[in-house]
């Protein structure tokens, strides 16, 4: 019997010309829709400078301040890399945000998501996606180191969990490795290594890629892996030979969706490589 022959190159040409036609029919990282920013920043004066940075106009979508907070100039709007934002400044007294409820209203069940950054004077800062049924953050009123590390694992597994372009990529290799498991161990940690390499690079400004190719790069990966499990053929491809080698490559292009992911929503480079 004649062993089937390879159809990845039918694939690699249909696969740009999708992309090219239907570019906004597939998005990849959930991130990329929390299109909300709204960051408080503490000032030395005692005050804070809000911002509200969005995409789009969201109806209905409106930052709550502590009760305690008043406000001392007008929002001024101006044009954003990120969208349409605006930003102004609150005094909160004495205690400052430390301690308080901050909140976004009008959320529903199906909104996108709201990334809130709160920077204190003493140097602390917290991260926190908000979304319908938990729309509210309490700024810790005391430092605790665990605070800021639980915060980010707690993004880091929201982030897989929901990142289905992850896990089809993920499920792809357990298929391909079968039941082999120091072969899975190594494939598995070599797209762990490949994305957390890619994502730091991207964050300290070393390396960057336009978001557009590597979200198509993204899908071709899963594509590719896709038709690698099709195939029966004798000698087995690279693929087959060395996962670890493909799960590092492609790990590397979902690390770069990632960052390009935080970049989008307006997170500033430094806050990056800590998250």
């Amino acid at each position: 019997m004649t062993p089937r022959k390879p159809l990845t190159a039918p694939f690699l040409v249909l696969f740009p010309l999708l992309a090219l036609f239907f570019p906004a029919q597939a998005p990849s990282h959930p991130l990329d829709a929390a299109m909300v920013l709204f960051e408080l920043r503490e000032m030395e004066s005692g005050s804070a400078r809000v911002f509200w940075t969005t995409r789009n106009q969201q109806a209905g979508f409106k930052p709550v301040l502590p009760q305690r907070c008043r406000r001392l100039t007008k929002p001024v709007q101006t044009g954003s890399t990120h969208g349409l934002a605006k930003s102004w400044i609150i005094r909160c007294g004495s205690e400052g945000l430390a301690g308080a409820t901050i909140a976004v209203r009008g959320m529903k069940k199906d909104d996108v998501l709201v990334l809130l950054r709160v920077k204190l004077n003493d140097g602390r800062s917290f991260s926190r996606l908000l979304r319908y049924g938990d729309a509210s953050f309490e700024v810790p009123a005391r430092s605790s180191p665990g605070l800021v590390l639980y915060g980010y694992i707690r993004l880091g597994i929201e982030h897989i969990l929901t990142g289905y372009d992850h896990l089809m990529f993920v499920l792809g290799l357990l298929m391909l490795v079968g039941n082999s498991w120091p072969r899975l161990l190594q494939t598995v940690t070599s797209f762990t290594i490949g994305h957390s390499v890619t994502l730091s690079l991207a964050a300290l400004g070393i390396v960057a890629f336009p978001t557009n190719p590597v979200e198509a790069m993204i899908a071709l990966s899963i594509l590719l892996l896709a038709v690698e499990l099709t195939l029966k053929v004798d000698p087995p491809t690279l693929t087959m030979r060395a996962p670890w080698l493909v799960a590092v490559t492609f790990g590397m292009m979902h690390g770069f969706g990632f960052a390009g992911a935080l970049s989008n929503v307006g997170l500033p480079p430094g806050e990056i490589p800590l998250a």
